[in-house]
C-alpha cells in the first residue's frame, strides 16, 4: 500500500506572516480571496474584473508560478450565530438547521521558483528529500525584490471594488496543508493512499484513497483538451428567458453546479516571453524546412508566422503555460461513480476534453495541487496558451455573504439565511436608510415588511407604523403590553386615548401647545394652525386647567368654553378678532354631547401615556382613510408618538413606516409631512419607509423627487406586469433590470418561498424570503386562517398576556391544521 507521510517530508521549511518557504527552496506569498457574490455582475463587470486579473499578473517576473484554488465544501447549516430568545427566533432557526449548502472559500497563491520542472518532461516525487535541503534551511533569506513585485501586484487588484486579497497567516497556511491532506476533515487525522481501486458500471478507476473518502480528478493538460472558443461570460441559462439574460462566468459552472466537495485549481506560469518567441520561431523555421514532407507543415508554418508578427505587434498578448484540474470527494462508490459523471458532463458542455489521470498521474497531479509543490509540474501536464486566455478559467464569484450585522434573508443558492445591513450605521454602502417597498397588491409587501421590523424591534429599534388594513395587528400583539400599542379607529368606538390628560398637576408649555395644534385639527382639519389661534387657544387651555380639577377631558373643556363663552376672551384679554368662539363651539360640537364623533373621546384611558417606552406603535388607518376629520385626528395624535418615540431619542434608531402610502398621500398635508421626514429623520438616526404598489402613485414634483433621492433601499418584489417604472425613476441599471426579471417566487415548493430585488445604495441582490410556519401565520393579514388565529387569541388572552396569548393562537393553529 502506497502512502503519503506528510510528517516526515513537510511541505514548508518556513514561515513569516503569509510569506512561507518550501522545502523546495520557492518562495509563497498567500491570500485568501474576497470575491463578488452571485448574480451580481453584468457582462461589463465580468470583463473589468477579467482586465483587472491581465493587468495585474503580466507585470510579475518570470519564473512565477500563480496558483489559484477554489475549495467547494458541503457544510449543514447548524444556525448557531442565530438568535433563539424570542418564540419566532426560536422558529426560523429550527426551520434551517442542518440545511445542505457549500461553504466556497477562493484561495491566491504567487510563487516564485528558480527551479522549474517545465522543462522535465519525467513525473518526480515533490516529498524526496532535496541533496541541498540543509542549504535551504540555512538560507531563509525570502525574495525580497519578488515580494515587492507581489505586494504590488496585491495592491492593484485590492483597488478594483470587485476582488480582495487578504493575507493568508502562519497558522492558517499550516492548518490549510493539514486540511488538505486530510479531505478537509476538521475533525480527524486519516491516512492517504494512492493505490486504490473503483470499478464503476462503465469501468475501472484510479483514485486516491483519504480516510474514507474516494478522491477523483480531471485535469486540463495539454492545448488539443482546451475549447476551440472561449470567453470571459456566458449566458445563464438557469435563470434567463426569452426576455431577459442573465449572464456568469465562463468558468462558473465547475463552483455551485457541483454541489459535493471538490477542488477548482487553475495554475498559470509566467516565463521569459523573448525565449518563448524564439522556440516557436525556430519551430516555424523547421515547419518550413520540411515543407517538402508534407503541405500540411508549409500552411502550419505560414500560420505561425502570422501569428508571431500579431504578437509583436500587440504587447499585451502574453504567452504562458496552464494547468487546469478538479480534485472531487465521494464517501461511496456509487456516490463517486454519480460524481465523475457530472464533472465529465461539465467539461464536456464547456467542450473541454478533460482527462481522467492513470494510477500514476493522478497521485503526482494530488499532490502537485498543493501551493507548494505546483512549481514541479511537468511540461507533460501544463498547456501553452495566452493570459488572457488561461484567465477566463477563472472563478470570479462566489456565494452570499453575510454582513456583519443586519435583516436575515435568505440566499438564493441554497436558501440558508443571509444577513444584509439595511441599516448601515457605517455607511460602507450608503449614508441614508430610508427605504421603500414596491409591489403590487397580494405580492407580499406587509409580510415582508413585518419579517424586517420583527427583527428590527429585537435589535432594540423604535417603530411607528401607519397601517391601512391591519396588517401589522398580529406582529404588535406578540409584543409584551408595555412595549406596543396597536390604535385602530372603528366607528361609534372610542379611541382609548385622552389628550387631555396630564402626567404632572401642572401642564407644561410643550402639552399646551400639542392641545392647541390637537383642538385646531377637530375644529378645522383641512388648515394649518396660525400663531395667533396657537397662542390664544393656549391661553384658554391653560385657564381650563386651573379653573378644573381632575376629569379632564375633550367633553369637559368642551363645556369649560361653552359655559364661559360670553367673558373668556375678555378675562383673558384676548380679542374677539383672534378667536371665533361661536365658529369653535358649533364645529367642535360634533365631538361632544350627541356629536357625530363624541363616541371618538368618551371612556378616555391613557394609551399615550409614556409612549416614549414604546417599541412599536401602529396606528391602523383602515376605516378611517376616507374621513378627513378623523384622519387629520389620527395623524396628529400619530406626530405625538413619532416626536416622543424617535425624534426625542436620537440614542436609538427610529423607523417610521406608512403602508399602501399611496392611499395617504391623496391628503396633501401628509404628503408633505412625509416629505419633511425622509428630509430630515436622518440627523435623527432614523428612517421612513414607504410600501406602494408603483412609482407611478408617487406624485411628480421636486419636492417628490427629492424624497426619491433620498431613499437608499429598495425592495422589489415579484410584478408581473414588469419592472420598467421602477427602471426609469430609480434609473436602474440593465443588469439591474435583468435581475428584477428574473424574480420567481415558489409558493408550491416543499420548502415555500418568495424573491425580491434588495437595492442598497448601488448595489443588488435577488433575496429570498422563506419563513417558518410560526413566522408564516404572523405575517399572514388576511384570509379565513387569519380570521381563525384571531379568534384563537381572543379566548386565550382571558387568561394570558397579549403576547403569550398571541404565540399560544399560532401553535394550537398550526397543531390544528
Amino acid at each position: 500500500m502506497e502512502q503519503i507521510y506528510l510528517s516526515e517530508y513537510y511541505p514548508i521549511l518556513h514561515t513569516k506572516g503569509n510569506v512561507c518557504l518550501s522545502n523546495s527552496g520557492d518562495t509563497f506569498l498567500c491570500y485568501v480571496l474576497e470575491l463578488p457574490e452571485v448574480f451580481t455582475l453584468s457582462k461589463k463587470d465580468y470583463a473589468t474584473i477579467h482586465d483587472f486579473w491581465f493587468r495585474m499578473l503580466k507585470h510579475l517576473p518570470n519564473n512565477t508560478v500563480i496558483h489559484k484554488q477554489d475549495v467547494f465544501l458541503k457544510e449543514l447549516f447548524n444556525g448557531e450565530e442565530l438568535e433563539s430568545n424570542t418564540f419566532l427566533q426560536k422558529a426560523t432557526k429550527k426551520q434551517f438547521e442542518n440545511r445542505e449548502y457549500l461553504r466556497h472559500f477562493s484561495l491566491l497563491f504567487i510563487g516564485n521558483t528558480s527551479n522549474s520542472s517545465l522543462k522535465k518532461n519525467n513525473l518526480s516525487n515533490p516529498f524526496r528529500k532535496l541533496e541541498k535541503i540543509d542549504t535551504i534551511k540555512a538560507d531563509k533569506k525570502l525574495k525580497d525584490e519578488f515580494i515587492d513585485d507581489v505586494e504590488k501586484a496585491i495592491e492593484f487588484i485590492n483597488s478594483s471594488r470587485y476582488i480582495k486579497a487578504i493575507p493568508f497567516g502562519d497558522d492558517e497556511i499550516h492548518d490549510y496543508i493539514k486540511s488538505y491532506f486530510n479531505g478537509f476533515e476538521s475533525d480527524k487525522k486519516v491516512d492517504t493512499t494512492t493505490n486504490v481501486k473503483i470499478k464503476t458500471s462503465s469501468k475501472e478507476y484510479n483514485v486516491i484513497g483519504v480516510g474514507d473518502k474516494r478522491v477523483g480528478m480531471f485535469s486540463v493538460n495539454n492545448t488539443k483538451q482546451l475549447p476551440d472558443y472561449v470567453d470571459i461570460f456566458k449566458l445563464d441559462t438557469d435563470f434567463s428567458s426569452k426576455k431577459f439574460d442573465i449572464y456568469k462566468g465562463f468558468a462558473e459552472d465547475f463552483s455551485f453546479k457541483l454541489p459535493f466537495n471538490h477542488i477548482y485549481n487553475q495554475i498559470i506560469f509566467i516565463t521569459n516571453q523573448q525565449k518563448e518567441k524564439s522556440e516557436l520561431e525556430s519551430q516555424k523555421e523547421n515547419l518550413f524546412g520540411a515543407r517538402g514532407f508534407s503541405a500540411d507543415n508549409e500552411t502550419a508554418s505560414e500560420e505561425l508566422s502570422d501569428y508571431l508578427k500579431d504578437l509583436s505587434k500587440d504587447e499585451n498578448r502574453m504567452i504562458v503555460y496552464g494547468h487546469t484540474n478538479i480534485i472531487y470527494y465521494a464517501d461511496t462508490n456509487s456516490e463517486f461513480e454519480s460524481y465523475t459523471n457530472k464533472v465529465s458532463t461539465i467539461f464536456k458542455n464547456m467542450e473541454y476534453k478533460a482527462s481522467y489521470p492513470n494510477k500514476h498521474t493522478i497521485k503526482d497531479l494530488y499532490i502537485k495541487s498543493l501551493f507548494t509543490y505546483s512549481p514541479r509540474l511537468t511540461k507533460l501536464q501544463v498547456y501553452k496558451t495566452e493570459l488572457h486566455i488561461a484567465l477566463t478559467s477563472y472563478i470570479n464569484t462566489t456565494s452570499y455573504r453575510n454582513d456583519d450585522d443586519g435583516v436575515l434573508f435568505s440566499d438564493r443558492v441554497f436558501n440558508i439565511p443571509t444577513r444584509r445591513d439595511v441599516r448601515d450605521l457605517e455607511k460602507k454602502r450608503i449614508k441614508a436608510w430610508n427605504f421603500k417597498v414596491l409591489a403590487p397588491t397580494g405580492e407580499g409587501k406587509s409580510v415582508l415588511m413585518q419579517h424586517i421590523f420583527r427583527q428590527q424591534l429585537e435589535k432594540g429599534k423604535k417603530i411607528v407604523i401607519f397601517d391601512i388594513g391591519a396588517s401589522f395587528k398580529k406582529l404588535a400583539y406578540l409584543l409584551p403590553e408595555d412595549k406596543s400599542l396597536f390604535l385602530s379607529y372603528e366607528q361609534g368606538q372610542g379611541l382609548g386615548i385622552n389628550p387631555f390628560q396630564l402626567n404632572d398637576v401642572i401642564p407644561s408649555v410643550q402639552k399646551l401647545n400639542e392641545l392647541a395644534v390637537f383642538i385646531y385639527k377637530i375644529w378645522k382639519p383641512a388648515k394649518e394652525i396660525t400663531n395667533e389661534v396657537k397662542t390664544t387657544l393656549r391661553k384658554i387651555i391653560e385657564s381650563y386647567y386651573k379653573a378644573t380639577s381632575g376629569n379632564y377631558d375633550l367633553h369637559n373643556f368642551y363645556a369649560f368654553v361653552k359655559l364661559n363663552k360670553d367673558d373668556l376672551l375678555e378675562h383673558l384679554s384676548i380679542e374677539k378678532r383672534f378667536f371665533d368662539i361661536e365658529d369653535f363651539l358649533l364645529y367642535c360640537s360634533d365631538f361632544v354631547e350627541k356629536g357625530q364623533y363624541s363616541f371618538l373621546f368618551k371612556g378616555g384611558s391613557q394609551k399615550l401615556q409614556n409612549i416614549k417606552d414604546k417599541d412599536l406603535v401602529v396606528f391602523e388607518f383602515d376605516k378611517a382613510k376616507d374621513d378627513e376629520v378623523v384622519l387629520a385626528i389620527l395623524m396628529e395624535l400619530a406626530s405625538y408618538a413619532i416626536r416622543d418615540i424617535i425624534w426625542q431619542d436620537k440614542t436609538k434608531d427610529g423607523i417610521i413606516f406608512y403602508d399602501e402610502a399611496a392611499k395617504f398621500f391623496k391628503n396633501p398635508a401628509i404628503l408633505d409631512n412625509v416629505i419633511f421626514q425622509y428630509q430630515a429623520i436622518r440627523k435623527q438616526s432614523g428612517s421612513v419607509g414607504i410600501a406602494l404598489q408603483s412609482p407611478s402613485q408617487l406624485p411628480k414634483n421636486d419636492d417628490v423627487d427629492a424624497m426619491i433621492d433620498n431613499t437608499q433601499v429598495l425592495y422589489i418584489l415579484f410584478n408581473e406586469k414588469g419592472y420598467q417604472p421602477i427602471v426609469d425613476r430609480y434609473s436602474l441599471s440593465d443588469h439591474q433590470h435583468s435581475l428584477l426579471k428574473s424574480i420567481t417566487p415558489n409558493l408550491k415548493a416543499k420548502r415555500p418561498y418568495t424573491e425580491f430585488g434588495l437595492i442598497i445604495g448601488k448595489e443588488i441582490w435577488i433575496m429570498r424570503l422563506e419563513l417558518s410556519k410560526e413566522s408564516y401565520y404572523t405575517f399572514q393579514t388576511d384570509g379565513r386562517e387569519y380570521e381563525e388565529i384571531m379568534q384563537l387569541f381572543e379566548k386565550e388572552k382571558k387568561t394570558l398576556p397579549t403576547n403569550l396569548a398571541m404565540e399560544k393562537a399560532i401553535e394550537l393553529h398550526i397543531k390544528q391544521n
